[in-house]
């Protein structure tokens, strides 16, 4: 008896390899012509960009609380040893965060505490007898969807002073 298998082998490797290229040939004369035929496809020399979706910024933040030149009075007695203040502006639409800064100088340029990331339009901020003399607060929003910042709030003020032994 003769052993058939053993001569089939040999045809199966050689079909196996003959149907691998082929399928490799096929995918890629497909990709050729998919790339080739593809009517989207711009010269790259003609590329011109969308036009500019961005918005230019609204107006500034207003604010809100507390009012200008307000005093605060912080003593050596506890529970009024320390002075907690809300600071709230108007929210701005569509705005994304804002940036809040505190300063001992109304040109802001030894900026105490500058918070860039507030996506609320309040702030609750505790001073303490550190913190006596005036300061100044303003906020500035942003958005992705505008071209840059608002511009600054108006300046405000307010003051610490200490009574107490």
């Amino acid at each position: 008896m003769i052993n058939n298998e053993s001569d089939d082998e040999p045809r199966k490797e050689i079909t196996m390899y003959y149907l691998c290229m082929a399928i490799k040939a096929t995918s890629v004369l497909f990709i050729v012509a998919l790339f080739s035929t593809n009517p989207g496809c711009k010269d790259p020399y003609e590329f011109a960009p969308e036009p500019d979706t961005l918005i230019p910024p609204p107006n500034p933040p207003r604010l809100v609380s507390p009012p200008d030149d307000t005093g605060y009075v912080v003593t050596n007695i506890p529970g009024l040893d320390v002075v907690q203040i809300d600071f709230i502006w108007n929210a701005i639409i569509d705005a994304e965060y804002y940036e809040f800064h505190i300063s001992s100088e109304p040109t802001f340029i030894d900026t105490l505490t500058a918070i860039y990331i507030l996506s609320y339009n309040t702030l609750d901020s505790v001073f303490t007898r550190s913190n006596i003399g005036d300061h100044y607060w303003r906020v500035k929003a942003s958005s992705p969807r505008w071209t840059w910042f608002t511009d600054w709030s108006e300046t405000r003020r307010f003051r610490i002073w200490y009574s107490g032994p």
